[in-house]
């Protein structure tokens, strides 16, 4: 499996740069970095994975997985080498 990092990152640098934006509002300044890093987690996998994965099987680029392969399903998304 190719690594595709450099291919998405420019989509994931703005995707971050929205919702760090969107996060940040009414917050207190002194909170940013801590903010900052939650968003950088959430936006770089997290709990983005699953609507990635969802959206990916929603589209037929991906089938969904057979039963025995539910309990692995966050392989999917790693690089194998």
């Amino acid at each position: 499996m190719p690594d595709l990092s450099a291919l998405y990152a420019p989509a994931v640098g703005k995707l971050y740069d929205k919702m760090l934006k969107l996060f940040l509002q009414n917050q207190p300044k002194h909170l940013e970095p801590q903010i900052a890093y939650m968003v950088r987690g959430n936006t770089g996998g997290g709990r983005l994975v699953a609507y990635i994965l969802k959206h990916l099987i929603d589209s037929g680029k991906l089938k969904p997985p057979l039963p025995h392969q539910k309990k692995t399903i966050t392989t999917w998304m790693g690089p194998v080498k």
